[in-house]
């Protein structure tokens, strides 16, 4: 599935590009459970749960923009800002997206191993 960006999306670059960016390194994925899939963002030192999503069929790169959108945007702790870092697992979702943090001035890393990412679903 090709990314689909720009009006009614919710990783809009121009309002993203507004927001201060920490230092922050983010983990990012989706986790299938029972009769959903969850995703979660989570921030790697702390462990802080930025942004959760409940889905109920597989996840595409506009949930997972949508998910890193929500953790900027919406954040359920702390306060609005741009990670310096996403850390993704490495499959063909987080390859469609990487551009894009890359024009926000945000590195993306692909990793088989998310342990703040674990240890939050695990909790």
């Amino acid at each position: 599935m090709t990314l689909k960006l720009g009006k009614g999306s919710a990783f809009v670059k121009s309002r993203l590009r507004r927001l201060p960016q920490s230092e922050d390194v983010w983990e990012a994925d989706f986790v299938p459970e029972a009769d959903h899939w969850m995703g979660l963002v989570v921030e790697q030192e702390h462990g802080g749960v930025f942004a959760m999503k409940m889905l109920e069929a597989a996840p595409s790169v506009n949930d997972l923009a949508h998910l890193l959108s929500d953790a900027m945007y919406r954040p359920l702790y702390d306060r609005w800002h741009r990670p310096q870092t996403i850390r993704l697992r490495d499959n063909p979702e987080g390859q469609e997206l990487v551009p894009h943090p890359h024009e926000l001035r945000m590195d993306v890393d692909f990793s088989d191993d998310l342990p703040a990412w674990d240890d939050a679903v695990v909790e």
